[in-house]
């Protein structure tokens, strides 16, 4: 059974939870603007990227992860949030989605990384993960008691960790080719949201935001949607299923006191679906 057909099962198994609930006490308490709110969900991350890793002098071949490298195209991974609502129309995020991946496969082309040349036929093993750290402050310039209207700013980091290892025979021996490299590269987005209140139970969300960003040798192309629907059956316990798409394009010069750092361009997108548990004391 695929990621993609258990992650409808799971979103149709949601839609059944109202049945259950309508036997709970309903909850009247306005989850809108609750002070606090912890979130731990697991989402189906659906991944298309590719990465250019240059050497000191330059140079690097694009690789496109998936095709060339064998990285799973699609995986369940696990995403944290915490929301502060510091006053009725201020909110803060802070959040964490694992991206980690690991794949093997027989190049079928020559492949520069870094300053180290995988020649076709070598059976590669890669590393690519892209973490991303992230702290939304959101403002309400419309904050009635079923809805919500307001301005968001997105601040976050990518935490890149990529590598190549192989080996080849030589003369009857075997050599071993491996490079590896990481960086954490700030991100940002500037946008609009959305939150509506249906019942006393129902919730509905929808964010987006985009923004290029340049700081220090980074530059970031970076565009945030996403949507949630939440159904609390309970005071203190909800349920989410959410929507998210990020598109990323970051580029890296190089420096000459970082031999070892990451610089080129990485390139990705994502999706994810994912269903969660929301706590909020």
């Amino acid at each position: 059974m695929s990621l993609l057909t258990r992650a409808l099962g799971a979103l149709a198994l949601f839609a059944c939870i109202p049945a259950a609930g309508g036997l709970l006490a309903q909850d009247d308490r306005n989850h809108l603007y609750d002070k606090w709110q912890f979130t731990a969900a697991g989402a189906v991350v659906f991944f298309g990227s590719e990465m250019r890793v240059e050497g000191p002098n330059g140079g690097g071949t694009t690789i496109k992860n998936e095709d060339d490298l064998g990285l799973a195209k699609q995986k369940f991974q696990g995403r944290l949030a915490a929301r502060w609502r510091m006053g009725h129309r201020h909110e803060l995020e802070l959040g964490y989605l694992f991206a980690r991946r690991t794949g093997e496969r027989t190049i079928t082309r020559d492949i520069v990384f870094a300053d180290t040349s995988f020649t076709a036929g070598m059976h590669i093993k890669s590393v690519f993960n892209a973490d991303n750290a992230f702290l939304n402050y959101r403002y309400a310039f419309m904050a009635r008691e079923s809805t919500q209207l307001g301005a968001a700013i997105g601040l976050g980091a990518i935490l890149f960790k990529t590598s190549l290892d192989a080996e080849a025979g030589i003369g009857g021996a075997t050599a071993e080719y491996s490079k590896e490299r990481s960086l954490t590269g700030p991100i940002g987005s500037v946008g609009l949201y959305g939150r509506f209140r249906s019942g006393n139970a129902w919730y509905f969300e929808a964010d987006a935001r985009a923004i290029w960003i340049g700081i220090d040798r980074f530059d970031a192309y970076v565009a945030d949607l996403g949507g949630a629907i939440r159904y609390f059956p309970w005071t203190n316990v909800g349920f989410e299923a959410g929507y998210q798409y990020n598109g990323v394009r970051v580029d890296v010069a190089s420096v000459s006191s970082r031999p070892n750092s990451l610089s080129g361009r990485i390139k990705y997108h994502f999706q994810n679906l994912r269903l969660g548990v929301v706590y909020t004391p």
